[in-house]
C-alpha cells in the first residue's frame, strides 16, 4: 500500500496542475514541474469553500471537480492554439526553457528515476515499516492535522486544528501538505502514518527533483551536460531535502521548499531577455499563484525565492542597461539603478521583519549551536545539519564556483550561494538582532538556513560535476559504459555509508549519519527508556481504542499519550505537550484535582463539560531511565512539571470514581464512574 499511496500522491499533485498549465500554453517541462503548485491551490480553495459552508468533504470532492476544470482549461487552450495556428510553435520552438521534448523526457526519467532509486535505500529501506513515525515535537501537529482532516472532513488551512472533534474552532496554519496527505490516505484507505511516509518519499524523490530540473534548464538552457549532472546534485545534499524528514519533522517547510527552484525559474523567465508580452503575462500569473501557494504551504518559501531572486534581478538590471542593450547607460547610472533596487529590497525586508503577522516567526529565538570559527568550517564543508563534513559535495561546489569565476555570466548564482552561506553562518553562531533580521523569516533556525544553502548550491555543484567530467573527457576516450561507470562512481562517493578502516578508525559519512538518524527517529521497537511513546505503549493504545471507540479520554500527554490520537485516532484531551482545546478552566481543575472526582462537585462538572469518560496513563508508577533525569518526561519534553499533573498521577486502582478497565505493566485505562 505504501507504493500505491505514493503513486496516488503523484497523481493528485500533478494531473490537475499539468492540465491547467498546458491550457495556458506553458511548456511541457514547466507545466510538469509547477503542477503541484496549481493542483494544491485548487484543492485548498475547495477545502476553504466547503469549510465555510460547514460541509464535510473528502478527497473526491476536491479532486474530481479540479480534474474537470483542468480538462476544460486544457481543451480550450488546445483549441485556441490550433485556431491561432500556434500549437507547434508553443510546444517546441517558443518553449520557455528552449529545450527539445525528447531531451526533457530523458531528463525527467533520469532525475525522477535516480531519486526514486536512491530514496529506496536512503529513506524507504530505513523506515521501520510503512506506518512507522517520527516521535518529535512538530510531528504531533503534522500527524494530528492529517488525522483531524480525515475524521472531520474539514481540510481548510484557515481553520486547522487537531481538536476539531472536541469542538475547537481552528485557525490559520500552512496545511497544504496535510491536505494532500489526508487526500492520499482517504483515497487509498491507508492510515495517516503510512500516507505521511509515502508523501515524504514523493516530495523528496519526485517533486523536488523535477523542480530542480526546471531550474537547471532555465539556468543552463544550452548546456545539456550540466543539466544531466544536476540529477546527481539535486539529491546529494543531506541538509535538504533528506534532513527535513528526521528533524522536526518539517513537513510544511519541506513542501514549501521543494517548489522553490521552479518558482525561481518562473521569476527568471518573467524578467528574462527576449521574452514576449504573452509569456511575461503567463509567468507573472504563475508567480502570483506561487505566492498564494506559499501562503498555504509555508510562507517562508516565498522569502527563500526572493532571497535567491535578488542577485539574479541585480544582474538583469546591470546587464539590461549595458553597452550591448537597446538602451545603454553609463556605469554610474547602472550602479544607481542597482542601488535603488537594493534599497527597495531592504525596505521591504525590514517592513516584513517588523510586520505583526510575521513577528512571532522573525523574532523567534534559537540559541547559538557553535562558535563562529566552527560555524565557518561547517559552512565551507557543508557539515551544516550536524552531519559529518561533505567533502565530495564541498569539492564539487568549489569546482563549480571556479567554473563560474572563469565564465562570469553565472556570477549572480555564486553571489546567491555566498549570501545564503552567510545567513547560515549567522543563524548557527550568533543571536540577537542581526541573526533575527537576516534569518528570522526561517525562525532563525540553522537547519532551515542550511537547506537554503543546499538548494542554491545544487546548480553550482552540477556545474562542478560537468566541469570535472569535461576534464576527464579531454584526457580519456569515453563511451556509454565508461559514462555509466563514472555515474556509479559518483553515486558511491555521494551516498557512501559509514565504513571501517580496520586498525585506523571508523569513518562516518553524511548519508551514513543520516541512516543512523533514520533508525533513531523511526525505529518502533525501542523500549520505554529510549523513546517517549514505545512499541508496547502503542500496542496498549490500540487495545484502548478498541474498547473506548470514539469516547473522550483524559490523559497525561507527557507519558507519550499525546501520540495516541495521531497513531490510533484515540480521542484524547491532550494531543500536544501542554495544551488542549482552549486550555480552559475545566482542564486546569482536572490537571490538579481529577483524582477527587467522587467527592468534588467542581471536578465532576469539569469532567461533564469536557465529555471525558475514560482516563489513560502510560507510565503509572514508573520512571524510565531517560539518561540522568529522574523524571520520565524531562529528556524530550523539558516543559513537563510533575506538580501540574497531580490530578491524574494520584489516581490508582483504589481511587473512588475510577474503575480499572485495562492494565498491562505500567499502563492503565480507567473508566470514570458516576458517583452514587
Amino acid at each position: 500500500m505504501f507504493f500505491l499511496a505514493s503513486l496516488v500522491g503523484v497523481v493528485f499533485l500533478y494531473l490537475v496542475g499539468f492540465l491547467i498549465l498546458k491550457g495556458f500554453e506553458f511548456s511541457n517541462l514547466f507545466a510538469l514541474a509547477a503542477a503541484p503548485i496549481v493542483s494544491t491551490l485548487c484543492f485548498e480553495i475547495l477545502a476553504i469553500v466547503f469549510d465555510k459552508l460547514n460541509h464535510a468533504a473528502s478527497w473526491a470532492v476536491f479532486f474530481v471537480p479540479s480534474l474537470l476544470l483542468g480538462a476544460v482549461v486544457c481543451g480550450i487552450g488546445v483549441l485556441y492554439g490550433r485556431r491561432q495556428g500556434q500549437t507547434q510553435k508553443n510546444a517546441v520552438a517558443a518553449s520557455e526553457l528552449k529545450n527539445s521534448f525528447r531531451f526533457d523526457l530523458k531528463m525527467v526519467v533520469l532525475y525522477v528515476g535516480l531519486a526514486l532509486f536512491v530514496g529506496l535505500f536512503v529513506f524507504v529501506k530505513a523506515l521501520d515499516g510503512p506506518a512507522c513515525f517520527n516521535e518529535t515535537y512538530d510531528n504531533l501537529t503534522h500527524l494530528g492535522l492529517v488525522q483531524s482532516f480525515l475524521e472531520s472532513g474539514h481540510y481548510s488551512a484557515l481553520a486547522a486544528s487537531v481538536y476539531q472533534d472536541l469542538g475547537e474552532v481552528g485557525s490559520y496554519y500552512p496545511a497544504a501538505w496535510h491536505l494532500i496527505t489526508a487526500m492520499v490516505a482517504g483515497a487509498t484507505g491507508t492510515s495517516n502514518l503510512e500516507a505521511t511516509n509515502a508523501m515524504n518519499y514523493v516530495c523528496c524523490c519526485v517533486v523536488y527533483p523535477l523542480s530542480c530540473l526546471c531550474l537547471m534548464r532555465q539556468i543552463f538552457s544550452r548546456r545539456n551536460r550540466v543539466v544531466v549532472a544536476g540529477a546527481f546534485a539535486a539529491i546529494g545534499f543531506v541538509s535538504f531535502p533528506w534532513f527535513f524528514t528526521v528533524y522536526g519533522v518539517l513537513e510544511s517547510n519541506l513542501f514549501g521548499f521543494i517548489m522553490v527552484p521552479v518558482m525561481l525559474a518562473a521569476i527568471m523567465q518573467l524578467f528574462g531577455s527576449e521574452v514576449s508580452r504573452a509569456d511575461r503575462a503567463r509567468y507573472l500569473s504563475i508567480s502570483f499563484v506561487s505566492a498564494l501557494f506559499c501562503v498555504f504551504a509555508q510562507p517562508n518559501a516565498f522569502f527563500a525565492v526572493m532571497l535567491f531572486a535578488v542577485p539574479y534581478l541585480v544582474w538583469r538590471i546591470w546587464d539590461s542597461t549595458g553597452q550591448k542593450s537597446k538602451r545603454p547607460r553609463s556605469t554610474k547610472v547602472r550602479a544607481g539603478f542597482v542601488a535603488l533596487f537594493l534599497l527597495v529590497v531592504f525596505v521591504v525586508w525590514a517592513i516584513c521583519y517588523k510586520a505583526p503577522f510575521l513577528y512571532a516567526v522573525t523574532h523567534f529565538i534559537w540559541p547559538p549551536a557553535t562558535n563562529p570559527s566552527q560555524a565557518f568550517i561547517n559552512t565551507l564543508l557543508f557539515s551544516n545539519s550536524w552531519a559529518p563534513v561533505s567533502l565530495v559535495v564541498a569539492v564539487l561546489v568549489g569546482v563549480g564556483l571556479y567554473a563560474m569565476w572563469r565564465e562570469r555570466k553565472y556570477g549572480w548564482l555564486a553571489t546567491a550561494l555566498v549570501i545564503t552561506a552567510a545567513i547560515y553562518w549567522v543563524s548557527i553562531c550568533l543571536e540577537g538582532t542581526i541573526d533575527q533580521f537576516l534569518s528570522g523569516f526561517w525562525y532563525s533556525d540553522w537547519r532551515r538556513t542550511a537547506a537554503l544553502q543546499a538548494m542554491i548550491a545544487v546548480p553550482v555543484a552540477a556545474l562542478g560535476i560537468a566541469h570535472l567530467y569535461g576534464l576527464i573527457a579531454r584526457h580519456a576516450k569515453l563511451n556509454l559504459f565508461s559514462n555509466i561507470g563514472l555515474a556509479l562512481l559518483l553515486i558511491v562517493f555521494l551516498f557512501m555509508p559509514n565504513f571501517l578502516l580496520r586498525g585506523i578508525m571508523q569513518v562516518q559519512t553524511p548519508f551514513g549519519y543520516f541512516d543512523e538518524m533514520m533508525y533513531q527517529y523511526y525505529s518502533m521497537d525501542q523500549g520505554d527508556d529510549e523513546v517517549i511513546f514505545s512499541e508496547s505503549e502503542r500496542k496498549f493504545v490500540t487495545q484502548v481504542k478498541e474498547i473506548v471507540g470514539d469516547k473522550v479520554v483524559y490523559n497525561l500527554p507527557y507519558d507519550g499519550s499525546f501520540f495516541a490520537y495521531q497513531s490510533d485516532g484515540l480521542h484524547t484531551i491532550y494531543r500536544l505537550p501542554y495544551t488542549g482545546p482552549g486550555q480552559n478552566a475545566d482542564q486546569q481543575i482536572l490537571q490538579s484535582s481529577l483524582y477527587e472526582y467522587s467527592s468534588n462537585k467542581d471536578v465532576q462538572q469539569a469532567v461533564d463539560n469536557l465529555g471525558a469518560e475514560y482516563v489513560l496513563t502510560l507510565d503509572y508508577g514508573h520512571i524510565p531511565h531517560h539518561k540522568n533525569s529522574p523524571d520520565p518526561y524531562a529528556k524530550s519534553w523539558p516543559d513537563y512539571l510533575p506538580e501540574n499533573w497531580t490530578g491524574i498521577t494520584r489516581i490508582t486502582e483504589d481511587t473512588p470514581g475510577f474503575e480499572l478497565v485495562l492494565s498491562e505493566g505500567d499502563m492503565r485505562l480507567y473508566k470514570i464512574v458516576e458517583p452514587s
